[in-house]
């Protein structure tokens, strides 16, 4: 494995906040240098008293939605809440550190690279190089506060990296972005019974998709090219990610400062408020849903969601493929 180093990104710009007053809605700026290949990038900040880093009401939160670009095109897209919620599902340890605490300096990782799984080829062969990249930045939107908020800090970022495949000041030895996993997102229209949403893309390999519909959702089905793939019960799909050590489902208590604590809440507090449909949760990379089978694209792409739900509901899939 490659040697690993923390380095800060002082490169953040945008920020307007005050601990002494009101402020608007606005998006700061982390431009990453290009070059090293990134595994973590980690945010921190004391979003002030009777405030959270992270938030579930909309409204007591310090940070929003994060996008993560590649030469200026949105690569992952998530909200604050979320990234800790699809974190959380490989493990208590990838929990934000003291999000859900208030007042307190909180801590939340995005993962490039992929720590949770088995082998060490597979946990670092995700990190993202970045030999052949023009420019890296991360945005992060910042929630507006209606009054003072005493210890609040202007969030700082710093990166896990290493310089394995890096040869400073030239370029044509440096490596090249390849395959990355990409956050997109959707809302899917459903209606109460089975739903049948066929806009995803037909492209890439699919990781996961993790549909916001705790509450209401029955059981689903995914099929490809009117084949069933992946058939289960909101119970059933539960046992099998319990099974490989993952937490779709784990409970929260009121301790601070422990992992417990920091495990995402939802309408009811103690689920995490969504369904993980996830492919390679084997924990092999090759176990990815493929959009081409025998050098054929994909022609019919079906999740069919069975919900007691009228409206919209929302869904984060991951996809493994090149930058777009």
């Amino acid at each position: 494995m490659a040697t690993k180093r923390t380095v800060n990104l002082p490169n953040v710009s945008g920020w307007i906040g005050t601990a002494g007053g009101a402020f608007a809605a606005h998006t700061i700026t982390v431009d990453m240098p290009v070059g090293p290949r990134y595994h973590e990038v980690w945010v921190s900040a004391n979003a002030g008293a009777g405030k959270f880093l992270l938030d579930t009401t909309g409204s007591n939160g310090l940070l929003k939605e994060h996008r993560l670009k590649v030469n200026g095109k949105i690569q992952r897209q998530a909200n604050a809440h979320e990234i800790n919620i699809l974190n959380t599902l490989n493990g208590p340890m990838y929990a934000c550190k003291s999000g859900y605490t208030a007042a307190t300096e909180a801590h939340l990782c995005i993962y490039l690279a992929e720590p949770w799984r088995e082998s060490e080829d597979a946990q670092d062969g995700l990190a993202w190089a970045t030999g052949d990249v023009e420019t890296l930045q991360l945005e992060i939107d910042i929630v507006a506060y209606g009054g003072a908020a005493a210890g609040l800090t202007k969030p700082a970022a710093k990166a896990v990296i290493d310089n394995s495949l890096v040869k400073v000041g030239d370029k044509s030895v440096n490596a090249p972005l390849g395959a990355i996993v990409k956050w997109r997102q959707v809302q899917i229209p459903v209606a109460s019974g089975f739903n049948d949403f066929t806009q995803l893309p037909k492209q890439d390999f699919y990781q996961s998709l993790h549909v916001f519909d705790y509450t209401n959702f029955v059981e689903f089905e995914v099929k490809v090219d009117n084949n069933i793939i992946r058939q289960d019960s909101k119970a059933g799909n539960e046992a099998r990610l319990q099974a490989h050590a993952m937490l779709p489902n784990p409970s929260k208590t009121a301790t601070p400062y422990t992992a417990a604590a920091d495990m995402p809440n939802s309408t009811d507090s103690t689920q995490r408020g969504c369904i993980d449909i996830v492919f390679d949760h084997d924990d092999k990379v090759s176990s990815s849903l493929p959009m081409r089978f025998g050098g054929q694209r994909v022609g019919d792409f079906n999740v069919r969601l069975s919900t007691t739900t009228t409206g919209n509901v929302k869904c984060i899939y991951q996809l493994m493929g090149p930058a777009d």
